[in-house]
Parts: structure tokens; sequence; C-alpha cells
């Protein structure tokens, strides 16, 4: 599906992605509870 959006934005650092998988809002449960891998749950952030 690459393509569909532009990206405006820098890619956000490693270290405010890890926080925001640990920290497990909403929709990192959901792609947790349809088995997202963790791989795509970081992509996704």
């Amino acid at each position: 599906m690459l393509g569909y959006l532009t990206s405006l934005a820098k890619a956000p650092e490693e270290a405010d992605v890890d926080a925001m998988l640990e920290m497990r809002p909403t929709f990192v449960r959901q792609l947790e509870l349809i088995d997202l891998s963790e791989e795509d749950r970081f992509r996704a952030v």
C-alpha cells in the first residue's frame, strides 16, 4: 500500500516509538489482538 499517503513529517526517533509501544495505547492493543508482528507494530507507530 505504499504511495497512498505522502509523509510530510520526519521519521520519529526509535526511543519515541519504543515509548509509544510501551504505553500500549488502544491502537497498539488492537494490533496485538490481530497478531501483527512486532516489526509491523513498530512501523504503525
